[in-house]
């Protein structure tokens, strides 16, 4: 048997996991811009949503961001997330509701982070918007998931990869994207096991003629309320463009 062959078994060979198996391993993707390299665990699953709303001078919009991890082995994860509904709230207009995005796919562990080694991980999602009068809407997602934690307590998160997006000016047409997201998350002392803060740079360049850079700036913390049950809130602002929207959120991760 070749060795691509054995090491391919090895990652996907089943694994059965206990009860507490999974609060070991329970570690959200909320709320912070990136996704970490991580999964779940075998026969573990977690619930992860939220409520945010963005903010401009025009009026607001309000989604509720939903995300179900499955753990299939102990370094693979079957995901699919949705916004639920969005709600727009222009001022001097009646509020209008949009069909969210849906996407499924996938997380892979490829290499695990260990004290002295970071973590590296594989991120694929499709879907498209649950609306069919408006057109094809093929959405795709991929990523490098990069987690080093360099002095105790203290993480640097990397992504980065590339999308695929309807256009905004023609849903019929797609635009790649990079996409990029830095975070820097610290445990508070003596609470570091229980309360977490971060900040977050994230954003991305359209690869189109004309390429545009847009670039978000925010903080947020996490507090684990129980060993498979986290709460959450965040704040993130727009740098780039000629409207600059405040967008603040709030969520809770379960664990089952």
């Amino acid at each position: 048997m070749c060795l691509g062959a054995l090491l391919l078994g090895s990652l996907l060979r089943p694994r059965v996991a206990l009860a507490h198996d999974c609060a070991e391993t329970f570690a959200s993707d909320r709320p912070a811009a990136n996704n970490g390299h991580g999964v779940i665990g075998a026969g573990c699953a977690d619930v992860e949503a939220g409520l945010q709303t963005d903010l401009t001078d025009a009026g607001g919009d309000l989604a509720f961001p939903t995300l179900l991890r499955v753990g299939l082995t102990q370094r693979f994860e079957l995901r699919a997330s949705t916004d639920l509904v969005r709600l727009s709230f222009p001022k001097g207009a009646d509020v209008a509701a949009s069909a969210p995005t849906a996407l499924v796919g996938m997380k892979l562990t490829a290499v695990a982070a260990e004290k002295d080694r970071p973590g590296l991980g594989l991120l694929v999602m499709v879907g498209s918007v649950l609306n069919r009068s408006i057109g094809d809407q093929l959405t795709a997602q991929s990523a490098l998931l990069f987690d080093w934690t360099f002095v105790p307590k203290l993480t640097l998160s990397l992504n980065g990869g590339l999308s695929l997006q309807p256009a905004p000016d023609d849903g019929a047409r797609r635009r790649g994207r990079f996409d990029q997201v830095a975070v820097l998350t610290q445990g508070l002392p003596d609470l570091a096991d229980f309360i977490s803060l971060y900040v977050d740079a994230f954003g991305g360049v359209d690869l189109e003629n004309g390429a545009t850079f847009h670039e978000n700036l925010g903080a947020g913390a996490a507090f684990l309320v129980a060993p498979q049950l986290q709460v959450d809130a965040y704040v993130f602002a727009e740098l780039t463009g000629d409207i600059h929207p405040l967008s603040l959120g709030a969520g809770a991760s379960f664990g089952f």
